[in-house]
């Protein structure tokens, strides 16, 4: 069960500590949140997908890559990070700030042809993408292969098996992980450019 965290659990887990914050506020602060609900539930349902493609390859050993490339594929929508984007242009007020993900760059793109000054800080010093992170950073860029496809998603597999499942929170896990991803890094530095990328046409989305 703790592949497949309910919706409001996992909310709160990433949100809790900002929600403290803004309760102690001296001065009321307007908060909005962005996220497309469709979308959001559409991710929930890919999450759901992706945990039992996991416990899957954990059980037989194997993979099938196109199955996961079609669920991770599935979620990939620059309509609605648009969306997003036009939302909190028309709320920003002066001075504001903007929590999201990995896709803050993007979004900053698209806030920027909207005429807003923007700068995208990391909360992380150095953050290290996650198997799945990588494998979706390469496929909106055109530049995910087969094989490389395979070992991102086995080393997913690991990380949910050796570090998620045997930690005591996610961050936990997470921070366990990178000090033993040299393999990793390894692979990504020898990818060869002659191989075939699984999908170039989708990093015309972006």
């Amino acid at each position: 069960m703790r592949l497949i965290p309910e919706s409001i659990s996992s909310w709160l887990y990433l949100n809790e500590p900002l929600l403290r914050i803004l309760r102690r506020a001296s001065k009321p602060i307007k908060a909005y949140c962005y996220v497309d609900v469709d979308y959001y539930h559409m991710l929930i349902e890919a999450a759901v997908r992706i945990a039992r493609l996991t416990y899957k390859a954990n059980v037989t050993g194997r993979i099938d890559v196109n199955e996961w490339i079609r669920v991770i594929e599935g979620h990939i929508r620059s309509e609605t990070m648009g969306q997003e984007a036009e939302f909190i242009s028309l709320k920003a007020r002066g001075y504001s700030i903007c929590i999201t993900g990995l896709s803050g760059w993007k979004i900053a793109r698209i806030l920027r042809g909207f005429g807003h000054e923007v700068k995208v800080k990391s909360a992380e010093r150095l953050y290290m993408f996650r198997p799945l992170e990588i494998l979706e950073t390469l496929m909106e860029t055109g530049n995910l292969t087969h094989r490389v496809a395979e070992e991102l998603i086995r080393e997913h597999v690991r990380f949910v098996r050796d570090y998620v499942l045997t930690s005591e929170s996610l961050d936990k896990a997470y921070y366990s992980w990178i000090n033993a991803r040299k393999r990793l890094v390894d692979l990504l530095c020898q990818i060869n450019q002659s191989e075939r990328p699984i999908n170039s046409s989708i990093s015309r989305c972006y």
